[in-house]
C-alpha cells in the first residue's frame, strides 16, 4: 500500500460514512481524488505513516472503520488508536459469541422483543438504542440484530441529538458484513429459546 492508496482508501470510507449516496462497495473504493491534491494537503504525512503501521489495505480500511465508529475518523486519531483497532479486530473475529452474549444481556432487561426494538407506547425508547449510545451494545451486535430482527426501520427514538448520527452508522456499517445471516437466525432462536 503506498501513501496515496492509504489516502485514496481513507477518503472513500469517510465518504462512505458521511454521504447518503456513496457506498464504498457499490463503487469498488474508487474515490474521486488525484496525487496533486494528495501532495497540497496539510495532513499528507500522516498517510506516509499508514502503510507503516498498517501493512495491508485491509487492515487499514479496518483502523480507519473502527475509529470511525468511535468519532475518532481523522487519519491523526486512526494512526493513534491502537486499543479502539486492536478492541474492533477482537470483536469482529468473535462476532457470533459477543453477539450471543449482547442478545442475552438484552433478554435479561425484558423478554418481550418488541421492547427490545420498538419505541413504547408511553415514548420510553427502545431499549437497544439506549444500550448502544451506552456502549453497552457493540455496533456489530446492533448490525447483526437488525438483520435478523429488521429493527432499524422500524425504530423511534425521542433522541434527536445522537440518534440519528448513530443509525446511519449503523446502516452504512451493514455494507461492511459479509455473513450468512440464516446462521444467526439460528443462533437467535437458540439463545431466545434457552433464555426465555
Amino acid at each position: 500500500m503506498t501513501p496515496f492508496e492509504a489516502y485514496r482508501i481513507y477518503i472513500a470510507v469517510s465518504t462512505h460514512f458521511t454521504s447518503d449516496g456513496y457506498d464504498i462497495h457499490k463503487y469498488n473504493g474508487r474515490a474521486n481524488v488525484s496525487e496533486s491534491s494528495f501532495l497540497r494537503r496539510r495532513d499528507a504525512s500522516f498517510f506516509y505513516r499508514a502503510p507503516k503501521i498498517y501493512k495491508t489495505q485491509d487492515k487499514w480500511t479496518k483502523a480507519i472503520v473502527a475509529c470511525t465508529l468511535q468519532d475518532k475518523g481523522y487519519v491523526a486519531d486512526v494512526l493513534s488508536s491502537d486499543n479502539i483497532v486492536d478492541e474492533f479486530m477482537v470483536r469482529r473475529e468473535n462476532m457470533s459469541r459477543h453477539y450471543q452474549d449482547d442478545l442475552r444481556d438484552l433478554l435479561d432487561i425484558t423478554r418481550k422483543l418488541d421492547h427490545l426494538f420498538i419505541q413504547n407506547y408511553d415514548t420510553t425508547d427502545p431499549v437497544i438504542i439506549s444500550k448502544i449510545h451506552h456502549g453497552e451494545i457493540s455496533y456489530e451486535s446492533a448490525v447483526l440484530m437488525d438483520m435478523v430482527f429488521r429493527w432499524l426501520n422500524k425504530a423511534r427514538s425521542s433522541d434527536t441529538l445522537l440518534w440519528p448520527t448513530t443509525r446511519k452508522k449503523l446502516i452504512k456499517y451493514r455494507s461492511f458484513f459479509n455473513i450468512d445471516v440464516d446462521k444467526y437466525k439460528d443462533l437467535t432462536a437458540k439463545v431466545i429459546k434457552n433464555h426465555i
